[in-house]
């Protein structure tokens, strides 16, 4: 037992050893880490060096004019080979922080780019002119000097507008990654943005993005938000106004790091890291709708012009009857032909010992009546088969459909983009009228079918005898036969406003 007051010789050691510990590792700290910061100007190239001892602050003041989006773009490059411990790169806004290592390694340990150009995020526009500042920091964890090279510079033109009716601007994709800003200018609800260059590879993707921080401008990140599709020559997406709130969104291309998602073959450890691509950006104003409906409504009447000539040229209402076509009470024959007729007929089939005696009551030994509502059963069977066919059409489209606008991809999609229309929920509503032909081709034998039955009770009327054959009939194949066509081409129609979801 330990008297009272006494002391513990290993407790006071303990606090002594923890003081020292603290007194000569803030020493240590203040003789290793040095933090230095400089102020640096736009459009200088900076040369320097970094090591885990040193870091370096660079801080660039700058003014945001009334109602102006500038981009600022910084590019990053290391001279020394520290793929084993890269730099780290923090650029600090008021309104968003970007950090990226230099080399940058996208798709696991494939592609390392030693030069890296980022755009930063645009502040909000003001009202009144402000003094902004960016931050950019530049610290590794490596203790042997890595030399780098620093500059960051305004992007000219940043915002695209609408001159006339295009504004095209050529871009260089340097290093993989650029972004713009579009506004919708006053009077235009709908734009396509169009991607154009001559080389096809390497593989690139289009992604249209609201204005929001951050933006999704890498190949690993770029599919996370808006709509995004991967281009090789030529790509095109219709934007809406009504999607983007802020009236504005981002046109953002990426340079795939592999050209696999094209349908390039090439070992990716072959290909080349200067992944470099010339494109050309051409946002347009999408025709309107009264322009889109006068065009669809001229072909739509070009269309059934042709089939009012055809049908009242091809069934003229005064025709002639003939005796292999029952119509309308015409001329009768003369009994002498008809008693000819019948003789020859019948002495044909009395010296012929090999064929069936048909005679009338074979071919309809029952109610005409009961063979009508028979004949009904083929409206059931075309009805159901109607409704399982288009149903899981109907499933299909919708499902794809509510896919491609919660993700966003558009590589599912196979129409042609250039011309697609949305409405109603469709991608290309547009497909639906450009199938509207083969619509009319259905109500077209729908009518050939209604006026042979119209034709058809005219020879009932008349006793026409050619009629009584086909009377129990009563032409409702035929209708179904119709039914069955155009509700496929109805079909057809719906799945051809979203060929890409019908896979």
């Amino acid at each position: 037992m330990r008297p009272c007051g006494g002391r513990v010789p290993g407790f006071t050691l303990l606090i002594w050893m923890s003081v020292a510990r603290l007194v000569c590792g803030y020493g240590l700290s203040e003789e290793t880490k040095t933090v230095l910061l400089r102020e640096a100007e736009f459009d200088v190239i900076y040369e320097d060096t970094v090591t885990s001892n040193n870091q370096t602050v660079y801080a660039f003041n700058y003014t945001l004019f009334r109602k102006m989006t500038e981009g600022l773009r910084v590019s990053v490059n290391v001279l020394s080979n520290v793929s084993h411990s890269p730099i780290q790169f923090v650029l600090r806004q008021r309104h968003s922080v970007m950090s990226f290592p230099v080399p940058l390694i996208i798709r696991g340990l494939t592609h390392e780019y030693s030069h890296v150009e980022r755009t930063l995020c645009p502040p909000p526009t003001v009202n009144d002119s402000e003094e902004q500042s960016l931050f950019v920091d530049v610290w590794s964890l490596r203790s042997h000097s890595t030399q780098y090279q620093l500059r960051v510079s305004r992007v000219d033109n940043f915002t695209l507008e609408n001159r006339s009716k295009c504004h095209k601007r050529h871009i260089v994709i340097i290093h993989v990654f650029q972004f713009f800003k579009y506004v919708f200018p006053d009077g235009v609800d709908r734009v396509i943005v169009k991607v154009i260059s001559q080389m096809k590879f390497p593989c690139s993707v289009l992604s249209i993005q609201d204005i929001k921080c951050p933006v999704y401008d890498l190949d690993n990140n770029v599919d996370f938000t808006g709509m995004f599709q991967t281009i090789t020559k030529l790509g095109a997406i219709t934007v809406q106004r009504k999607d983007f709130p802020g009236n504005s969104f981002y046109v953002v291309v990426v340079v795939k790091s592999e050209d696999t998602v094209c349908g390039d073959s090439t070992d990716s450890s072959t290909m080349d890291t200067d992944r470099t691509k010339v494109l050309e950006v051409v946002v347009s104003p999408s025709p309107q709708s009264k322009a889109r409906f006068k065009g669809a409504a001229l072909d739509f009447l070009f269309k059934l012009q042709l089939y009012i000539f055809f049908f009242f040229f091809f069934f003229p209402g005064k025709s002639p009857a003939s005796t292999h076509e029952y119509g309308r009470c015409g001329k009768k024959l003369t009994r002498s032909f008809i008693c000819y007729f019948f003789i020859d007929a019948f002495m044909w089939l009395l010296s012929s010992t090999d064929l069936f005696r048909l005679s009338l009551y074979d071919l309809a030994p029952k109610d005409p009546e009961v063979l009508s509502k028979a004949s009904l059963t083929y409206l059931w069977n075309i009805a159901t088969i109607a409704v399982f066919y288009a149903l899981p059409v109907l499933q299909l489209v919708i499902t794809y459909q509510t896919f491609a606008n919660v993700t966003g991809k558009q590589d599912i999609c196979y129409y042609n983009f250039l011309c697609a229309y949305p409405l109603l929920g469709l991608s290309s509503f547009n497909n639906i009228l450009s199938n509207l032909g083969y619509g009319l081709l259905g109500f077209l034998f729908l009518c050939i079918v209604f006026k042979r039955a119209i034709t058809h009770r005219q020879a009932l009327v008349c006793k026409d005898r050619n009629a009584l054959v086909r009377k129990h009939l009563n032409f409702h194949i035929y209708y179904q036969l119709t039914r069955s066509i155009v509700s496929y081409i109805d079909t057809l129609q719906l799945v051809s406003s979203t060929w890409g979801v019908d896979v």
